[in-house]
């Protein structure tokens, strides 16, 4: 999920697709309730309205699981810099952010 504050689903599409081909994957717009969705040869834009919904069930939760695991593992310990991190992502954007334990509202906290 994701809540820009500009309509971005449209110019993400060609990127995601090239990045990502042999996976299927969804951006849930949640403001404009659209998602981009991709199905391993094409993407498109559909109406989407999923209120509340933040749980797609073990697959994923697995996957969040292995992100975290990464950004934990991957970071430099010497080089942390929360205020900065805090800085550099808009504060609307930290509900959105998996490395963020539950719970937490802001990183590097």
């Amino acid at each position: 999920p994701i809540e820009p504050t500009c309509r971005l689903l449209p110019l993400l599409g060609e990127h995601f697709a090239r990045r990502f081909p042999s996976m299927k994957w969804m951006i849930h717009d949640v403001g404009r309730k659209e998602a981009l969705v991709y199905d391993e040869e094409e993407w498109y834009l559909t109406p989407c309205d999923l209120p509340g919904v933040t749980d797609f069930g073990p697959r994923e939760e697995h996957y969040q699981h292995l992100w975290r695991t990464y950004f934990a593992v991957a970071a430099v310990e010497n080089r942390k810099s929360p205020d900065r991190q805090r800085n550099r992502m808009p504060k609307k954007a930290w509900k959105w952010l998996v490395e963020i334990p539950r719970g937490k509202r802001e990183p590097g906290a």
